[in-house]
């Protein structure tokens, strides 16, 4: 069979893929029962985003309704919590060749399972992550729960969702997770499907009579009444040292009477949610027309019925940030939004500091402020805040996507990097989250550093998982807390290799977020290249368990940059070497780097300025959150456009 116009063909995995020119650089994620997954990149959206393929979707009436509802309940989903439909296609140009549809939806990076697998979460996490599983909700299990790198949180996954009032088998929630009256087929389904556990029984204790009563099964029925009678624990026994709150919250929702059970409304309202409960942010759906999932039709009206609903989807936008024209100066500007800034203190606390830094900056190669706003004069309803900054075009990851970059841009690129970072560094700051996307460049090939969220003083212990890994540092992936600015120079030096190469240089797995395995995958990527540590490197980690790793490594030594970077100068191979560094201690400073041969041409020394200090004592602060939009409320109204003397004045009130 030919390939439809505007479509191309691939084989991955032993599975052919027909997909629209639109998703370029498929890359397999998984696979299970019902389809396979591949990440790829959108070039009409630039972002990246999962590909599913539905296994078989029209072999059996069975897997055809199935599929049916799974579309239909996709498009029906409008939530920032719940998985939503970007795109849906066929390669089939007519009804006769339809036999293949793709899902198309965000890309989270990792699910919950590998993250709880390899990494014990503080309650802190614990409380956001089920605070967004319960703003969404149905087939709960780790594996359809997807979070990504800003701990945000999706529900996946609803081939088996069903209507609340269907009948419905044992087998659609995964064993663990699976509530009682689902598991013995007690009773029909209702709105309390949020149970999630094991060995139920010998922690929840024996039903009494009124729940056996309600068992529908009498063979179920007999089967409790045949086991010996078991008391119910004490969970605050089971979960030591955990939040009291948090148990008293499991101790509602672990209840084996549905009836009894804690709704999701409700556990929203629940205390251990305080700081992050909002009613006006816990949006209900419309409803759902669940008749056409009920209507007994052939395998050819199904085909028909999901060919009507490919054909019919409104792609939505979730695009947080966006342009516009500034009426006083005729520019066009980038007006950002924070998401949520205030639903706790880690988030507050990171709202402000970003406000800072960004006040801070003044330099061409640093984004600044033009301006910052809130649409409320009371700090009582002070909820959230917009930043304005220069409007850039594109960032150099797209840059980069879309055309192989010459040798004098990459010097011009890198040269701009680095008097940004060194005018950041200036200031005792560590940027910490240096990648392509983070560098924001206009038509001009000028460049401007992006993104303080992560910013940090550089004296400040840190965690390893602050770095998109593909540019991470060493010292990073190893957990060496006193890290210095030259975590920075490495990922300038990988920028740079990726410009030059047209691809990662150290392109580890980016399929799980989270875990050990995958840092040690990406540190072995590193070493393929710069060779095994030296051990007065290896002395310096202040993990054992790294020193040990490295050390039971087999020998691997360095290799030539020059072979890797065949077609590059001499000057930036050796900008190279001296940047991809091993130990952060011979690694260049940002100021020394200025200095290499490949950036003479565009060297101006006197404009290569350093930053007025900046007051840290506020970071390492820990306060209450109304202290922190106090705070972030001063900021903004204090704020002083550029090359303005006077801000437009507005009656305000603390």
């Amino acid at each position: 069979m030919s390939t439809r116009p505007g479509f191309y063909r691939q084989e991955l995995n032993k599975t052919v893929w027909e997909v629209p020119e639109r998703y370029q650089n498929l890359t397999p994620v998984g696979s299970g029962a019902y389809g396979s997954v591949c990440s790829a990149y959108d070039v009409r959206l630039r972002q990246k985003v999962a590909v599913k393929k539905l296994s078989r979707p029209f072999q059996s009436l069975i897997h055809s309704r199935r599929t049916y509802r799974e579309l239909r309940l996709l498009k029906h989903m409008k939530h920032e919590n719940v998985i939503g439909l970007l795109d849906v296609f066929t390669p089939a140009a007519s009804l006769e060749e339809f036999n293949e549809v793709y899902l198309v939806t965000n890309l989270m990076g990792a699910d919950l399972n590998n993250i709880v697998k390899f990494q014990r979460l503080s309650d802190e996490h614990v409380q956001f992550l089920i605070y967004q599983l319960l703003r969404g909700l149905k087939d709960l299990k780790p594996s359809n729960v997807a979070v990504n790198e800003d701990c945000e949180l999706r529900i996946l996954d609803f081939g088996l969702a069903r209507q609340t009032d269907d009948e419905m088998t044992g087998y659609v929630a995964t064993r663990w997770y699976r509530a009682p009256e689902i598991m013995l087929n007690w009773m029909h389904y209702n709105q309390t499907d949020i149970d999630q556990l094991k060995r139920i029984m010998e922690v929840v204790g024996t039903p009494t009579p009124d729940v056996l009563k309600k068992i529908s099964s009498e063979h179920a029925q007999k089967y409790i009444q045949s086991l010996p009678h078991m008391p119910q624990q004490d969970l605050a026994k089971i979960f030591r040292g955990a939040n009291p709150l948090a148990v008293d919250l499991l101790k509602k929702m672990l209840v084996l009477d549905c009836d009894g059970r804690i709704s999701a409304s409700e556990a929203l309202c629940h205390p251990y949610f305080s700081q992050y409960h909002d009613p006006d942010d816990e949006p209900e759906a419309p409803p759902y027309d669940q008749t056409p999932e009920s209507k007994d039709r052939t395998l050819e009206e199904w085909k028909v019925a999901i060919e009507m609903h490919s054909l019919i989807l409104y792609p939505q936008s979730l695009c947080l940030r966006n342009s516009a024209i500034d009426r006083k100066t005729g520019v066009r500007v980038a007006i950002k939004k924070l998401h949520r800034p205030f639903q706790s203190r880690l988030f507050a606390k990171r709202a402000y500091r970003e406000l800072r830094l960004l006040k801070h900056m003044k330099h061409e190669n640093v984004i600044g402020l033009l301006d910052v706003f809130t649409s409320e004069i009371l700090l009582d309803r002070f909820q959230d805040f917009y930043l304005v900054m220069p409007f850039m075009g594109t960032d150099l990851g797209k840059l980069m996507k879309m055309e192989r970059l010459s040798e004098d841009r990459v010097q011009f690129l890198v040269y701009q990097i680095l008097r940004g970072l060194k005018y950041i560094h200036s200031a005792g700051i560590i940027h910490r989250d240096l990648k392509p996307g983070n560098l924001a460049v206009n038509q001009d090939c000028e460049l401007k550093i992006l993104d303080f969220g992560l910013a940090r003083q550089a004296d400040s212990e840190m965690t390893g998982y602050v770095v998109t890994r593909w540019y991470r540092a060493p010292e990073v992936i190893l957990n060496w807390m006193h890290y210095s600015q030259t975590v920075d120079i490495w990922s300038v030096g990988c920028i740079m290799a990726e410009m030059l190469l047209g691809k990662p240089l150290f392109k580890g797995n980016d399929r799980i977020f989270f875990t050990t395995l995958v840092d040690l995958d990406q540190l072995r990527e590193i070493m393929k290249i710069t060779g095994t540590p030296a051990p007065d490197f290896i002395m310096k980690l202040q993990s054992q368990d790294a020193k040990n790793y490295i050390r039971g490594l087999p020998k691997v030594p360095k290799k030539d940059l020059n072979n890797i970077f065949f077609k590059a100068s001499s000057e930036a191979v050796s900008a190279l070497e001296q940047m991809l560094v091993l130990d952060p201690d011979k690694r260049l400073s940002a100021a020394e780097a200025l200095e290499l041969p490949l950036f003479t041409e565009f060297r101006e020394p006197e404009e290569e300025t350093e930053a007025l200090p900046y007051d840290h004592s506020m970071d390492n602060t820990e306060l209450p959150l109304d202290q922190w939009k106090r705070h972030t409320f001063t900021e903004i109204l204090s704020f002083q456009p550029p090359n303005t003397e006077i801000r437009d004045s507005k009656e305000t009130s603390l």
